[in-house]
């Protein structure tokens, strides 16, 4: 049986053209909620869950489509 809960806290990127999929963050340590892109896809920020904290991280991602200016 599949585990539903497998890759909760977790961020992945689609690219709908190459029908590829890749984690942008992995579910452990911390994972991360709340994940929102910035307007011109550049970054992206989230809340990470350390240790009995929460910390805002912010890092910059590869662009996400073919059509981005990177």
């Amino acid at each position: 049986m599949a585990d539903v809960h497998k890759g909760i806290y977790a961020v992945f990127a689609t690219n709908i053209t190459a029908r590829e999929t890749r984690t942008l963050v992995g579910a452990a340590p911390g994972g991360a909620s709340r994940p929102e892109l910035s307007r011109d896809g550049r970054t992206l920020a989230f809340v990470r869950r350390v240790r009995d904290k929460e910390a805002l991280v912010v890092m910059f991602v590869l662009a996400l489509s073919p059509h981005a200016d990177c």
